[in-house]
């Protein structure tokens, strides 16, 4: 639903404004340097373990409900009589 994917965007947006930061930061340090492919690849890597994340949490809940169905089908049966 919409909460869901304005929580994907916002932490995207804080992986983003990190590695920015990051590479902001990294134009003080004497031997290194600011390099917008850097900002990239930090993105991509914001997006894989975003990703992964989702993956994991969908897998996680088809099992939960799976087992939830053979937990009901192996209950105990109550005698009526």
């Amino acid at each position: 639903g919409y909460k869901s994917k304005a929580g994907i965007f916002i932490a995207f947006a804080m992986c983003a404004l990190y590695a920015a930061t990051d590479e902001v930061h990294q134009i003080f340090v004497q031997e290194r340097g600011a390099e917008l492919s850097d900002f990239f690849i930090d993105s991509c890597g914001a997006v894989i373990g975003i990703t992964f994340t989702l993956l994991l949490k969908r897998i996680i809940k088809f099992l939960m409900l799976k087992l939830q169905k053979i937990q009901f089908r192996n209950r105990p049966q109550i005698d009526p009589n």
